[in-house]
């Protein structure tokens, strides 16, 4: 997605994957297919904040929360 609120299907890189938790959490988890693949597959270069994390609906600083 480049925020114009359609998915971007070409690339790999757009963070179109949508990934809900629990209602109780209310956390809701966008990433990259790429970034997803790495993370179920990770290496030792594999970066773990490259998504973006929201919390009743609210943006999360990467320095706010613990995964």
């Amino acid at each position: 997605m480049d925020g114009s609120g359609e998915p971007d299907w070409e690339s790999k890189d757009a963070f179109n994957w949508v990934l809900l938790s629990s209602p109780e959490e209310n956390s809701v988890m966008m990433v990259s297919d790429n970034s997803l693949s790495k993370m179920l597959e990770p290496d030792f270069y594999t970066h773990w904040r490259s998504f973006f994390l929201y919390r009743d609906g609210e943006l999360q600083e990467a320095s706010g929360y613990q995964l």
